[in-house]
């Protein structure tokens, strides 16, 4: 299971709020997530919520109380009642009322955060070719009893002394739970190709699907779909998490595909190269020239004996003569 930890700018967060910090996983030693619980009542002047990079929930556990949030100018009211879960689109700050909490009673609510990294990591876990899974880009409200039932563990457990591990296991939950029940249908999304970071997950499923497809012409639009990315983003998001373009690494991938045929097989160069994906044998002796520095007959045979009768390709594609695959950028 990996781990991903708060950013430190997170813990401010509650620096900003005018209800008392009553706990707060920060004491215990929690990383892999942060839960400040605050309590309060009252007619509040307008404050400023601070700006965090991870993905926020408020949780309501205690009382009703009504908040009054500026969107586009305007005061914009919202009631929190017990196992309302509010989920925040992004980490962006903004202006908040507090209006009062119902019966005049003290309310509790939960602020809880989770490692942005870690809910997109959760996205690709789930994420299929072509259809979306992601966190909607506009608040939500609704009732959440197994998000609330996991928060109010969480508070139990706090109180117990549990050690992060038990965070960073709820933490995981809470990322998958939200994106499956929280992510708009594929049927009503706007948007099926996101441009959000390229985590590990979807360069393995990429990579696999390169390996698997080495022999039919793949493209760049279906490897970006395979990605669940739009090409643009591809380019950049594969070259950033490999080193190479998805060009080059395909060309790699089929080139060392290519050597072990030649090398381990006595398949006709022409067969080599249509297992490679390389439409006619030309193309294949001059793209494999062009990474190994010899022919494919020459290759074939330095690793068979000069007995191997082979065909030379033209002296216009003989570089040099060496038998091992440079790697290529």
């Amino acid at each position: 299971m990996v781990r991903y930890e708060i950013d430190k700018e997170t813990y401010q967060c509650a620096d900003a709020l005018p209800q008392p910090l009553d706990l707060s996983s920060r004491d215990a030693g929690w990383t892999s997530l942060l839960l400040d619980q605050h309590r309060g009542g009252g007619v509040q002047e307008a404050f400023t919520t601070r700006s965090t990079p991870d993905r926020k929930l408020i949780v309501s556990l205690e009382s009703c109380f009504e908040l009054d949030i500026k969107v586009d100018g305007r005061w914009r009211r919202t009631l929190h009642e017990p196992g309302v879960v509010r989920l925040a689109p992004d980490g962006s700050g903004g202006a908040v009322r507090l209006w009062r909490a119902s019966g005049g009673r003290v309310f509790r609510s939960v602020h809880l955060y989770l490692p942005e990294q870690l809910v997109h990591e959760a996205a690709d876990e789930l994420r299929r070719a072509g259809r979306p899974a992601c966190l909607p880009d506009a608040p939500v409200m609704r009732p959440e009893v197994a998000v609330t039932a996991m928060v109010r563990s969480l508070v139990s457990q706090l109180g117990h002394g549990a050690p992060d591990l038990y965070a960073q296991a709820a933490a995981h939950w809470l990322a998958l739970h939200l994106v499956m029940d929280f992510a708009p249908h594929p049927a009503r999304s706007t948007s099926s190709l996101l441009p959000g970071p390229l985590g590990d997950r979807r360069v393995a499923r990429v990579i696999e699907f390169m390996t698997a497809g080495l022999d039919r012409p793949l493209t760049l639009d279906d490897l970006a779909a395979e990605a669940c990315v739009s090409p643009f983003h591809f380019i950049r998001l594969f070259k950033h998490k490999t080193g190479r373009t998805p060009v080059a690494y395909l060309t790699r991938l089929r080139m060392e595909h290519a050597r072990h045929l030649l090398t381990a097989t006595d398949h006709a160069v022409a067969e080599v190269a249509r297992l490679c994906g390389y439409a006619s044998p030309s193309r294949f002796t001059a793209a494999f020239v062009a990474h190994c520095g010899a022919t494919p007959t020459d290759l074939r045979r330095a690793a068979f004996g000069a007995s191997v009768d082979v065909v030379r390709a033209p002296s216009s594609t003989r570089k040099r003569r060496d038998t091992s695959c440079a790697s290529t950028s």
